[in-house]
């Protein structure tokens, strides 16, 4: 019988991308509304099929702290791509649930993957009756 970690207790389940990597460093776009940043830690694989690239999924246990005790690779959970440039690129539908809301000059629109997500560039055509499938890019 396994003994419990009691740093476990609290802790929670996370899914996200890998969007950097820099030796150790991993830098990780969780799949949580109330995350409002990126989750970074230092990985230390202990087999090779077990490291972890740009674009990767990965679930792992998150501590208080955003301190990662455990982690795995999964498969994706959405669409995901990386660009020729290293951007890591998502598929997720957006919408407004609150009309066209503007942050500075930035409109913000809603995931239900990600939470508010920025969109950095002019989009006349958008009605905010309507949800959009867009690739949306970290």
């Amino acid at each position: 019988m396994r003994k419990s970690d009691p740093n476990l207790n609290n802790s929670t389940t996370q899914k996200g991308v890998i969007t950097h990597t820099l030796g150790n460093l991993i830098t990780v776009w969780p799949l949580n509304l109330n995350q409002e940043k990126e989750i970074v830690f230092n990985d230390f694989p202990t087999i090779s099929s077990q490291t972890l690239h740009v674009g990767d999924w990965i679930q792992m246990e998150v501590d208080s702290g955003d301190i990662i005790v455990y982690r795995e690779k999964i498969s994706p959970i959405l669409p995901t791509y990386v660009s020729a440039r290293g951007d890591v690129r998502v598929k997720t539908q957006l919408y407004f649930p609150n009309g066209l809301v503007t942050r500075g000059k930035n409109l913000i629109a809603y995931s239900d993957d990600f939470g508010p997500i920025g969109i950095f560039f002019p989009c006349p055509e958008i009605d905010a009756k309507f949800s959009y499938d867009v690739w949306v890019t970290r």
